[in-house]
């Protein structure tokens, strides 16, 4: 026997499995840390991929309104410790400060307050102008339409900047395929319209984890981010002590498909064969505060198991669904189909969450142990369990005493490549 203790809001679970069923415990790679944060940023500014350096393209560009995207407060990111090294760097190249404008690109979420912004980005914050993008505002910018037809709205101060910068996280992306690159620009800085209609396109089969090729959504964002004129990026990747363990800067494109690769040669969990199930935590607080945001854990898992097969996610969700629309989508039909059948038009941003757990479960079950109520989780399509105990119990009436099980301990940091 086996015991494994999961984290769970502020405390964690105990799951005992025998030897038999253990298939593995998936466990995320660590990447060391860049031992000179400040250093490294002045090297990938200086030394970038696919342009001159930052200093060069400013010195001959001569800007004289430079706007620098930055990721809001629902995105870890140590600004207070970068954008001074960065704002510095620009300050040497003769770029005044009245001459800079961050923008947060904080797509369709909520609007930050002072506290929040000051945390978050710290003296920078009031040192230079800020504004916080407004997806609903009355004077988005009308760029034209993108080859899908979906009309493209912009941020009015970014269309009209001389220079664009935008920073942000590299990640994996159930949507996307990976965070950071264009998507500070679509959904970062986008209307919601622009957004809504980019989401809507979450049923294509080519969207998935990790998946840029043939990709619609992110092959739409990465037009819009062209059609905005971004002239540079720097993207971060962080490990799992949430300490910086690389840049990427330079033209987007090339800068952007070179973290993501980094991420795949050196973040990702090989596995071979897929099990009947998978014990996952989404890694307790904050992360499993609500149904919305433990999605991630389930986008991350859900290829190691089997077609038919059960995910079990340890997830408090303790503050309930975290998606109002996301809820409504599920309470308006009687099956999982019927969400799959959504037209494009009702697919509205919070809803596409619903539309996209319903693709999940078309391939699995999926049991969630947590504070949510049975009936709600049953409206939902998930099943509901109060302990592993419970769970498995089910699980050996449905798969046997012989099923095979990964545990993965951290289902929000969670990245797997199956090896062939």
């Amino acid at each position: 026997m086996k015991t494994f203790e999961l984290a769970y809001g502020s405390q964690s679970r105990k799951v005992e499995l025998a030897e038999k069923n253990l298939l593995g415990e998936l466990i995320m790679h660590d990447i060391p840390a860049l031992p000179d944060m400040a250093g490294s940023i002045k090297t990938a500014l200086e030394k970038p991929s696919g342009t001159p350096s930052l200093a060069e393209m400013l010195r001959k560009r001569k800007p004289k309104s430079l706007v620098i995207l930055l990721t809001d407060h629902t995105r870890f990111c140590v600004y207070p410790e970068i954008l001074p090294t960065i704002t510095d760097y620009i300050a040497a190249c003769g770029i005044p400060d009245n001459a800079i404008t961050f923008v947060v690109a904080c797509g369709t979420h909520s609007f930050m307050n002072e506290e929040q912004r000051l945390k978050h980005y710290g003296e920078t914050a009031n040192r230079f102008r800020f504004e916080v993008h407004d997806c609903r505002a009355d004077n988005l910018v009308d760029m034209g339409r993108l080859k899908s037809g979906n009309q493209l709205y912009l941020n009015k101060t970014v269309s009209e900047a001389d220079f664009l910068i935008t920073t942000g996280i590299l990640n994996t992306h159930y949507m996307a395929g990976f965070s950071g690159g264009a998507k500070s620009i679509l959904p970062g800085i986008s209307g919601y319209r622009t957004i809504q209609v980019n989401h809507a396109m979450v049923l294509d089969s080519n969207v998935n984890l990790a998946q840029t090729v043939e990709n619609p959504i992110f092959l739409e964002m990465r037009e819009a981010a062209k059609m905005a004129g971004v002239d540079f990026i720097i993207n971060f990747v962080f490990n799992l002590q949430k300490k910086m363990a690389a840049i990427f800067s330079g033209r987007l494109e090339v800068a952007h498909a070179q973290g993501c690769q980094y991420i795949k040669d050196n973040y990702s969990v090989k596995w071979r064969e897929q099990a009947d199930v998978v014990i996952a935590s989404v890694g307790g607080e904050p992360k499993d505060k609500t149904l919305f945001h433990s999605q991630k854990t389930l986008n991350n898992t859900i290829s190691l198991v089997k077609p038919g097969g059960t995910i079990v996610i340890f997830s408090s969700c303790k503050d309930g669904a975290g998606s109002e629309k996301m809820a409504n989508a599920f309470k308006q039909v009687n099956s999982i189909n019927e969400l799959l059948q959504f037209p494009p038009q009702a697919i509205e941003v919070g809803v596409h969450r619903a539309v996209a757990s319903a693709r999940l479960l078309k391939h699995a079950e999926i049991v969630f142990i947590s504070e949510l109520r049975p009936e709600l989780l049953n409206r939902f399509f998930f099943r509901s369990t109060s302990s592993w105990k419970e769970a498995e119990k089910y699980i050996v009436e449905k798969h046997g005493l012989s099923y095979k099980a990964y545990v993965v301990p951290n289902g929000t940091y969670f990245f797997g490549v199956q090896q062939k």
